[in-house]
C-alpha cells in the first residue's frame, strides 16, 4: 500500500487539472442530498439548509494495475493531497465558501474514479413572497456545479413541506455551474387554530374581553409585521386581513359599551326611540303576535280550551302579576339593548365570515 501510493503521489500536482488534455474538461458528477431546512428568517430573507453531496469525476493520475501492487483495488487520500472540484455557492447569503475540509477523505479506485462525500450547510440570500402567508410558498435558488436532488432523506421539521424540485444547467467556457430550484410550502395549521365561546350581553366581562380581543389583534398585527420583509411590492394578505379584523374589533369595542350603557338606562325616562322599539318588535325581541282565544267556541266533553293568562285577564279585567304588556309602546331600554345585541352579532358576523372567506379563497386559490 506504502509502495502504491508513493507511487501515485511522486510526481502529482494539486493544481493540475487530472486530465491529458489540458483543453478538455473534467466532467465531475454530484449528487446533492437535501437532508433539512435548517433556519428561514423572512425578515432577513435569509435560507439556509443541511446538504450532502457526493463527487465522483476521473483522476488520470490515479490509475494502476492492481496485479502489480497485491491485488490493491482502492487508496484513500486526505482532501489537501489531492486535485478536488472547486465547488463554490455562488449566490451566498454573506461571504462566499466552498464545500471540503482538510479532515474528508477521497477514495480511488485502480481505473482512476475518485469519489468525494461531503456536506455542508448552505446559507444564501433569497427573495420572499408573503402574499398568502400563511398558506404560502417559497421558492429558493442555490447556484452550485451539481446535476442531480436526491430527497429520500429530506426531514421536513415539522413547519415546512418540499412541494418541488428542479435544475437548470449553464455552461461556460470559464465555469460550469447548475442553478437548483427548491419550492417549499409553509404548514398553517398552527396560524389558524382559533377557540371562540360566548358572553352575554348584560355581562360587563364582554366589555372588557372586547377590548383584549381588539388588543390582542394589533399585538398580532405588530408580531406579524416584524417577522415579513419590509418591502411594498407585495403586501402580504394576511396583514389586510389582520387591519380589516381591528377595524371590526374597534367597532364592536365601541357598541359593546354604548349597549352596556343602553341596557343600565332603565333609571332613563326619555321614551325609547321608534326605530329601537321597531327593531326590538322586528326580532321577536317582544312577542307581539299574540292571538285571543275565540270566548264562543263550543268544545266537546273530552276537550279543553287553551286560554292564555293574557286573555284571562283581559276578560275578566284582573290584574296579573305575571300579564306583560306586548305591544310597542312597553319596550324597555332592556329590550331596546337585547335588539342592539343581536343586531351587531348578526352583521358582524357576517362582516368577518365575509373577511374570512376573502382571506381563505385569495390565499389558498392562489397556492394550489
Amino acid at each position: 500500500m506504502k509502495i502504491l501510493m508513493t507511487n501515485l503521489t511522486s510526481n502529482y500536482n494539486t493544481n493540475i487539472r487530472p486530465i491529458h488534455d489540458q483543453a478538455s474538461a473534467v466532467n465531475a458528477y454530484v449528487d446533492f442530498m437535501l437532508l433539512s431546512m435548517q433556519d428561514f428568517d423572512e425578515v432577513e430573507e435569509h435560507f439556509s439548509i443541511v446538504s450532502g453531496m457526493g463527487i465522483t469525476w476521473n483522476d488520470a493520475n490515479m490509475v494502476w494495475d492492481p496485479s502489480i501492487f497485491d491485488n490493491i483495488t482502492k487508496v484513500f487520500f486526505s482532501y489537501k493531497d489531492v486535485w478536488v472540484p472547486n465547488l463554490v455557492l455562488s449566490n451566498p447569503y454573506d461571504a462566499i465558501s466552498s464545500f471540503g475540509d482538510d479532515w474528508q477523505r477521497i477514495s480511488y479506485t485502480y481505473d482512476g474514479t475518485a469519489s468525494w462525500p461531503t456536506g455542508n450547510v448552505m446559507h444564501t440570500k433569497c427573495s420572499v413572497d408573503v402574499r398568502f402567508y400563511p398558506f404560502d410558498s417559497q421558492t429558493f435558488m442555490l447556484h452550485t456545479v451539481s446535476d442531480r436532488i436526491q430527497t429520500s432523506q429530506y426531514n421536513d421539521g415539522g413547519s415546512w413541506e418540499l412541494l418541488s424540485t428542479s435544475k437548470k444547467v449553464f455552461v461556460n467556457v470559464v465555469w460550469s455551474k447548475v442553478e437548483f430550484t427548491l419550492t417549499f410550502k409553509r404548514k398553517p395549521t398552527y396560524v389558524i387554530v382559533n377557540v371562540i365561546f360566548q358572553l352575554y350581553f348584560w355581562s360587563g366581562e364582554k366589555v372588557s374581553y372586547a377590548i383584549t380581543v381588539l388588543l390582542a389583534v394589533s399585538v398580532f398585527l405588530t408580531i406579524i409585521g416584524d417577522n415579513l420583509p419590509k418591502i411594498s411590492e407585495t403586501m402580504d394578505f394576511m396583514s389586510y386581513f389582520l387591519v380589516l379584523d381591528l377595524a371590526f374589533g374597534a367597532l364592536i369595542t365601541l357598541l359593546t359599551v354604548l349597549n352596556l350603557k343602553l341596557y343600565h338606562n332603565q333609571d332613563n325616562l326619555n321614551k325609547v326611540p321608534q326605530i329601537l322599539r321597531r327593531i326590538a318588535k322586528l326580532l321577536k325581541c317582544r312577542n307581539s303576535n299574540v292571538q285571543p282565544t275565540d270566548m264562543d267556541a263550543v268544545y266537546e266533553d273530552d276537550e279543553k280550551p287553551k286560554i292564555s293568562k293574557k286573555v284571562i285577564a283581559k276578560c275578566q279585567d284582573v290584574p296579573d302579576e305575571n300579564y306583560v304588556d306586548y305591544s310597542e309602546k312597553s319596550i324597555t331600554w332592556k329590550h331596546a339593548s337585547e335588539a342592539v345585541d343581536k343586531v351587531s352579532f348578526l352583521n358582524f358576523m357576517f362582516l368577518k365570515l365575509v373577511n374570512i372567506a376573502w382571506f381563505f379563497i385569495a390565499t389558498v386559490s392562489n397556492t394550489t
